[in-house]
């Protein structure tokens, strides 16, 4: 076993050229530089993420790939909700205003700006409907929400919408899908132009699912409530 802490992009080719099994988190594992490794015999994920691989090259030349797709799911629910809640909350302006003194120097008891937004009744729109989405819904259940779910199967449990009527009717949409060439860029000019201005948009997948120049420019011009990637 031969371990390395950090791998440049030009280092790839050359330790992995005799090796059989590599495992990997966050390098780049593509044709031009698994093409040399004649011994390769399978790919191991420490993520769930996958686009990080060729996997038609791999499936191509017989080498395995392995992912793991369940360790982070508990952890990214609570970090979806946790920005949704510091979105609709606005805790940490709230927090500076009365750290800085500002509140007490303003004489008034309840400050109204900027808006805060109770979740219960709001409907919350999940893109993409496994162990992470599924999460996050009931969480969004728990809080009173609304939740419809998009993803390419039925579901028993939420309702389903296709994606703009979603984002349409969303208060707060929360993507949790993978990276590949049906989710590129799911989210653009057309499905901005579809939500609500009051709303939330968390992006927990990879940000490439998105426009996301098209998002940034959404919330500067007030197109959208807020923003969490």
């Amino acid at each position: 076993v031969t371990v390395w802490d950090n791998t440049a992009p030009e280092e790839i080719a050359e330790r992995i050229a005799d090796t059989e099994v590599i495992v990997s988190n966050k390098v780049r594992l593509m044709e031009p530089v698994l093409r040399d490794a004649k011994n390769l015999k399978l790919i191991c994920l420490a993520a769930t993420g996958y686009d990080c691989v060729d996997i038609a090259y791999c499936a191509a030349r017989g080498i395995g790939v392995c992912n793991v797709p369940g360790y982070s799911t508990h952890s990214v629910a609570q970090l979806t909700v946790a920005m949704v809640l510091e979105l609709a909350n606005h805790l940490s302006i709230y927090r500076e205003f009365v750290h800085s003194g500002a509140y007490s120097r303003s004489g008034v008891a309840n400050s109204l700006t900027p808006v805060w937004h109770e979740l219960y009744g709001k409907t919350w729109g999940i893109v993409g409907g496994g162990n992470i989405g599924r999460q996050v819904a009931k969480i969004a259940e728990a809080f009173g929400c609304r939740v419809i779910v998009n993803r390419r199967k039925a579901d028993a449990d939420f309702e389903t919408a296709d994606l703009d009527t979603l984002c349409k009717e969303a208060d707060i949409i929360s993507l949790h899908v993978p990276l590949t060439e049906q989710t590129r860029g799911m989210i653009g000019e057309k499905q901005i132009g579809l939500m609500k201005k009051t709303a939330i948009v968390i992006n927990v997948a990879r940000g490439a699912v998105t426009e996301e120049e098209a998002l940034a420019e959404a919330v500067k011009e007030g197109k959208i409530g807020g923003l969490g990637v």
